[in-house]
């Protein structure tokens, strides 16, 4: 525990200041769950048991670890807009700290391999920036970058955000088709290998994608426009669909293209 931090605590009236220097944890089996109020359970841990007067302006505990080193950790999500996710991380080290204008997450290196995601669990690196702002009109903050596989699809992607500045990027690598077929059995006929690259850009809620594909000795291009319903905009929501529904949302794109005549419910 940083010394300074305690004393901050100390004369700080009655707002807490948790300041810790090193973290280190050899295993961790951990459970990030937000609340109807958009909170996470790590930040509830350290809200006082004894019952406390009503000041609705009092602000919470400030919270600063500067230096987060995990060995193994077995994590549970569940946010507002973002699917559950059970994923193993490994070699995890960064930064938290949870303030009263921001809650800001640096992610220097984890290696991922995440299960149960229908056939695209993803197994890579991934390192990031994200910042969330406490007031509904700050400025989102998001720089990650993912290397690995989702499934049996080789991905690169980047995500960027800064307000509602939005560019996103993948390169699915060269994949055979029974990886691909895999994805949506019985249902895309695929027969030659798959690369492709995609980018999605704009300003929020306004999103334009385009995406150039190579299905063995063909080519296909498309674009299109896409707007986010009020709510969804959320830095880290908007993070994992772009990690792991872009690559299906490809497939289902050229599931469409070659199959044109088919009008049941699933296809559509």
């Amino acid at each position: 525990i940083s010394p300074w931090g305690v004393v901050r605590s100390l004369f700080s009236g009655p707002k807490m200041v948790i300041g810790i220097s090193e973290l280190t944890v050899r295993k961790a089996d951990v459970r990030l769950i937000e609340d109807e109020n958009g909170e996470f359970s790590l930040v509830r841990a350290f809200e006082s048991r004894e019952p406390q007067p009503e000041e609705p302006s009092a602000p919470g505990p400030d919270i600063r670890i500067d230096e987060i080193v995990i060995d193994q950790a077995h994590v549970h999500l569940a946010m507002s807009a973002v699917p559950r996710l059970d994923a193993d991380l490994s070699a995890l080290t960064g930064s938290f700290a949870s303030t009263a204008s921001s809650t800001d997450v640096d992610i220097a290196g984890v290696d991922i391999a995440s299960e149960g995601i229908d056939g695209l669990s993803p197994t890579g690196h991934l390192t990031g920036r994200l910042g969330i702002p406490v007031e509904e009109d700050g400025k989102q903050q998001l720089d990650a970058v993912y290397r690995g596989t989702l499934g049996e699809i080789p991905v690169v992607a980047t995500a960027k955000m800064d307000g509602d500045e939005v560019l996103a990027i993948a390169d699915i690598g060269n994949t055979k088709a029974a990886a691909v077929r895999a994805i949506m059995p019985g249902q895309l006929n695929l027969q030659g290998d798959v690369r492709a690259h995609a980018e999605v850009r704009g300003t929020l809620p306004n999103l334009h994608a385009s995406l150039e594909a190579d299905i063995g000795e063909g080519e296909i291009e498309l674009e299109a426009d896409a707007r986010i319903p009020q709510g969804d905009s959320d830095a880290f929501a908007l993070l994992v669909h772009i990690l792991l529904w872009l690559p299906p949302t490809v497939i289902g794109g050229l599931y469409l293209l070659l199959n044109p005549t088919r009008t049941s419910p699933e296809a559509q």
